[in-house]
């Protein structure tokens, strides 16, 4: 955290192992970091966060991270692991409005996290394909079409044939 800037109360919420998940000037997590998270307070913080707003800033650190062209294999299976965590904490949260937040917002998690993982296919594909399970278990936990519509990469599915997965 910035020592400059004052703490919201979202952020005074976020346990301490977490912290670093949360500054906007991090382009990248460390990798030792993520490990951390990743081994359980992550999980824990996300289903038992009582407000949406608790969780986004993790969201977006979380993203930038594995958006990053710049982490090595062992960093690249590290952010896998942490937005998977990431991911399938959503969907066990006990506060409704995080469980529709990988789904339902106007870019949604899942949806972004899909056309990154689209974009980067030739990296080691055993990590990615532990985000591609979490997110087909996301998809189809939540049965409505209209997640796979609001995709614009949802002509990746089935080309020239709609968003239908059938």
């Amino acid at each position: 955290m910035d020592a400059g800037k004052p703490v919201t109360q979202e952020q005074q919420k976020i346990p301490h192992p977490l912290q670093c998940l949360t500054s906007p000037d991090l382009d990248v997590i460390p990798e030792r970091v993520l490990n951390e998270a990743t081994r359980g307070p992550l999980k824990s913080f996300i289903q038992h966060a009582d407000s949406l707003l608790s969780i986004i800033p993790i969201w977006k650190c979380l993203f930038r991270t594995f958006s990053s062209n710049d982490l090595s294999s062992s960093h690249m299976v590290a952010i896998c692991n942490a937005i998977s965590a990431f991911l399938d904490a959503t969907t066990l949260s006990i506060n409704a409005q995080i469980r529709e937040f990988t789904l339902s917002e106007s870019k949604p998690p899942w949806t972004c996290t899909f056309e990154f993982f689209l974009d980067r296919y030739e990296r080691k594909p055993k990590p990615m394909r532990l985000v591609l399970t979490s997110l087909i278990r996301i998809a189809s936990r939540h049965r409505d079409d209209s997640i796979i519509q609001s995709s614009p990469t949802s002509s990746y599915v089935n080309p020239g044939q709609g968003s239908r997965l059938a």
